[in-house]
């Protein structure tokens, strides 16, 4: 199925064709970009110089082993870039990158974890006689990034082990997480592309439903409760909730070791049973309704001993030496009323909220109430570096929960409730992209730029009252996780289902995002979608990940 593009926008149309920013006169402009192999063994840093007339003038590209950080990688790429200049004997460079963090923390000299290449650049731009750093998007930075997979060969990379995790409330049994092999349903760039432009070719036939494989993890109700969060914090799910014994707990498995750690409980002022969470920076902050300050967890050392740590006892039995890191909760000192000032009658709920590309803003857009102006929007957001809230207008994100940035797109993407006043049918799903803003710290912004698709988010031939999740897996790619109810059985097959449970169908389908000429949202799927029948499925949105 395709969905349409919609009729009604807000802002300027982006454009989707590449478009060059030409420097001042006499300037030369290089743009840089960096990539990671898709293995995560090595990255790809280019640059490419061009006069202020768009002559070429020249162009480089090396390839990094043992380097997989994309933010270090781009760093290196803007250093690349500097060196190129000082080859081609250039004075006044204007140096474009589409990696606004990197770009951020060379004008504020925020150095952070790649501090010791920022502090080369800026050694080296002083040899310059004049140099500008910009970010620019991915549009007018398409160059280097064509430059940059040419290196090794896209085709040639291998695919991420990266999967889909699920995870399921399930009477009787409990919470289980899935992992779901959904590579084949990714089509790749042509495919996708494709399909946005044109309608595809109806299969003939359509797979069964399957069953789906053995958990890779089931937390019982006794463990975690039947009210359990999960989140994502990189490679790692946590769990929180409250045990029938030993009150709340939080677990946190690793996707990649199968490791399940037990960490410190979550705190008192964190509603266990509705919050919101994200990750940056190897944190995973958490909020919620009426907040009175901002959570996180996180990983710290402990019981040292000479670097070290003994759990023996007197008589050095069982001892094990090393060292040890636990999770850990924590909270900002400052408070969250106070920098929003709110009074102490005014209630307030999250709507939406998604992370800026500089890796460690967080926006988060909520709704409050009192007695003199029962519901008012507005939106803040939270520098986790320093955590410090600044309030950025009467306006709110247009997607609901979790919205996503995606690199190529150049925003932040999610889905939104149709309210009826936008095009939309009211009530059902529908995707959005949204314009990150341009940080001004201290300051209110203007509402950002939004547009929304025509059609209804669903893959199904016949869309009927469901509940859906979308994970971004990135570079424009999007999986939207459904659940159904089951067609209906007759015979056998009916009395088989009802014995086992199996009374719902999760629909999983891989979809590309993108902006049309005009600046409108297109969307096609990869290659038709898979469906697994559910056991003993509860009721609620599935929660889903991609790591």
């Amino acid at each position: 199925m395709v969905l349409k593009p919609e009729t009604k926008r807000t802002g300027t149309p982006r454009p989707s064709h590449p478009i060059w920013i030409p420097p001042p006169e006499n300037w030369a402009k290089i743009n840089v970009d960096a990539g990671v192999a898709r293995s995560g063994e090595y990255g790809v840093v280019a640059a490419v110089a061009r006069s202020a007339s768009g002559v070429y003038l020249g162009g480089s590209a090396v390839l990094i082993t043992g380097i997989s950080n994309p933010e270090v990688l781009e760093a290196l790429a803007v250093r690349e870039g500097l060196n190129l200049a000082q080859d081609l004997l250039l004075t006044k460079v204007r140096l474009a990158s589409d990696c606004l963090s990197v770009i951020n923390a060379l004008m504020e000299e925020n150095w952070g974890s790649y501090s010791q290449i920022l502090q080369e650049i800026k050694r080296t731009s002083r040899d310059l006689e004049e140099v500008s750093f910009v970010h620019e998007n991915r549009l007018s930075n398409k160059e280097p990034h064509d430059l940059e997979q040419e290196v090794d060969g896209e085709k040639s990379w291998p695919r991420p082990r990266r999967h889909l995790y699920v995870v399921l409330d399930e009477m009787n049994t409990g919470h289980s997480v899935y992992r779901l092999n959904v590579d084949d349903l990714d089509g790749g760039d042509e495919d996708a592309v494709t399909g946005i432009d044109a309608a595809r070719v109806p299969h003939q036939t359509k797979p069964l439903p399957r069953r789906l494989p053995e958990p890779v993890l089931r937390l019982g109700y006794q463990s975690v409760g039947t009210f359990a969060q999960f989140k994502a914090l990189g490679s790692k799910i946590v769990a929180t909730g409250v045990s029938s014994g030993n009150g709340t707990i939080t677990f946190v498995y690793d996707t990649k070791t199968a490791r399940l750690d037990v960490g410190q409980s979550p705190p008192k002022g964190l509603n266990l049973c509705r919050y919101h969470a994200a990750d940056a920076g190897n944190k995973l902050y958490a909020f919620g309704a009426n907040s009175q300050t901002l959570h996180y967890l996180c990983e710290q050392w402990v019981l040292p001993e000479d670097d070290g740590y003994d759990s023996g006892n007197e008589m050095g039995e069982f001892a094990m030496r090393g060292q040890i890191k636990e999770w850990a909760w924590k909270k900002s000192r400052s408070s969250l009323r106070c920098a929003l000032n709110l009074s102490s009658h005014t209630s307030f709920f999250v709507q939406s909220y998604a992370v800026h590309p500089d890796g460690k803003t967080l926006f988060v857009s909520c709704f409050s109430s009192n007695y003199i102006e029962p519901h008012r929007h507005f939106t803040f957001s939270v520098d986790t570096k320093d955590v410090k809230y600044t309030r950025r207008g009467e306006w709110r994100l247009p997607f609901n929960d979790r919205g996503y940035y995606d690199h190529d797109l150049d925003a932040w993407v999610g889905i939104r409730m149709a309210d009826g006043t936008d095009g939309g049918s009211e009530g059902h799903s529908y995707l959005c992209s949204c314009d990150a803003p341009k940080l001004e710290r201290g300051r209110a912004l203007p509402a950002p730029a939004w547009k929304m698709c025509k059609e209804q988010l669903t893959f199904l031939d016949t869309p009927a009252a469901h509940c859906c999740a979308l994970v971004h897996t990135g570079r424009g790619r999007f999986c939207l996780v459904e659940v159904l109810a089951a067609p209906v059985a007759k015979g056998e097959e009916a009395r088989r289902r009802t014995r086992d449970g199996l009374e719902f169908l999760l629909h999983v389908t891989m979809f590309r995002a993108k902006h049309g000429k005009n600046g409108e949202l297109l969307v096609a799927p990869c290659r038709p979608g898979r469906s697994f029948l559910m056991p003993n499925y509860a009721t609620g949105t599935p929660t889903a990940f991609w790591m």
